[in-house]
């Protein structure tokens, strides 16, 4: 089924008021993709189907945090497994700003206090303008 006939085919279950939006989408989904050949069928799937698994970051474990955290904490006279597993629990969730986001963030203060109209073309400019006085200043 092209994207076209796909929508048109699920305007219903998303537009309006539905009882549970989850279960409507869902259905909608096995109905109009063709898994599914009656509503009550598609019901049923949506139904045995297990949820998403929920994603608790963007990029999982940063391996330089902890590498850093590892090697400020790490005393060598006392290495053991368990002593590097706990070492390692504990610095598993740790994480350093990206080189960019530093970056980043100065353009975006830059751009902000220098913002006089308001509009894309100036911040444009501005944000040319800051990027090279990041430059200037971090090289």
């Amino acid at each position: 089924m092209d994207r076209v006939k796909y929508n048109d085919c699920m305007k219903p279950f998303i537009s309006g008021h539905h009882e549970d939006r989850k279960m409507s989408f869902c259905v909608g989904a096995k109905v109009c993709s063709g898994k599914a050949g009656s509503e009550k069928d598609a019901e049923k799937l949506c139904l045995e189907a297990p949820p998403a698994p929920r994603k608790t970051g963007k990029r999982g474990i940063d391996p330089r945090a902890v590498a850093a955290c590892v090697i400020e904490n790490l005393e060598t006279d006392q290495l053991t497994v368990e002593s590097l597993a706990k070492l390692l629990a504990g610095c598993i969730g740790k994480k350093l700003p990206s080189p960019n986001a530093e970056k980043r963030k100065f353009i975006k203060n830059c751009v902000m206090e220098n913002t006089v109209k308001g509009n894309f073309v100036e911040s444009v400019r501005l944000g040319a303008a800051c990027e090279k006085q990041w430059r200037i200043e971090n090289d």
